[in-house]
């Protein structure tokens, strides 16, 4: 099992060459909503990016969690905990969720994107910066904590990387 964060800060300026910003202001409450039917067992061809050489596209999103600071709207957290993710997939969720958040693709594409596994229907791939591997579980006990840590984090925080540790 393996826990990514993705932390973007739209519309910055000066903004951090580790950051991801789409700028432009964002809608953080239509991203949010965006990411609540990619959870769970999916094949996430749709989400795959070229090149990939597995045999199956079948994965397990345990939780992804949108964390917008209430202080600075512009800074997001995003936590993907799964069992395991494909070529630049998370990459594309969160630009799928950018993409939504700046009104550029309706709701229903990420539904549509793992319904059809057309990698058309999702969003553009966000750039690296601001991807981070926080941990990886070895132990089913250590992944279901670290679940409960995260889904008791505010949705109004962004919190430092690696402080929920």
């Amino acid at each position: 099992m393996v826990q990514l964060s993705h932390l973007q800060r739209a519309n910055a300026a000066g903004a951090r060459p580790w950051l991801f910003h789409p700028h432009s202001p964002a809608d953080g409450s239509r991203a949010f909503r965006s990411g609540a039917g990619a959870d769970g067992r999916h094949n996430f061809e749709g989400f795959c990016g070229r090149g990939a050489t597995v045999k199956t596209f079948d994965r397990t999103l345990y939780l992804a969690k949108l964390c917008i600071d209430a202080r600075h709207p512009e800074w997001w957290q995003i936590h993907f905990v799964g069992d395991g993710f494909l070529r630049k997939m998370v990459r594309n969720l969160v630009g799928t969720a950018a993409d939504i958040a700046l009104g550029r693709r309706p709701l229903s594409c990420v539904a549509d994107a793992l319904a059809t596994r057309d990698r058309s229907k999702a969003g553009p791939t966000a750039p690296a910066a601001g991807l981070t591997m926080e941990a990886v579980f070895y132990d089913e006990s250590a992944l279901k904590t670290q679940l409960e840590i995260l889904r008791a984090l505010p949705d109004d925080r962004v919190a430092p990387l690696f402080d929920c540790f």
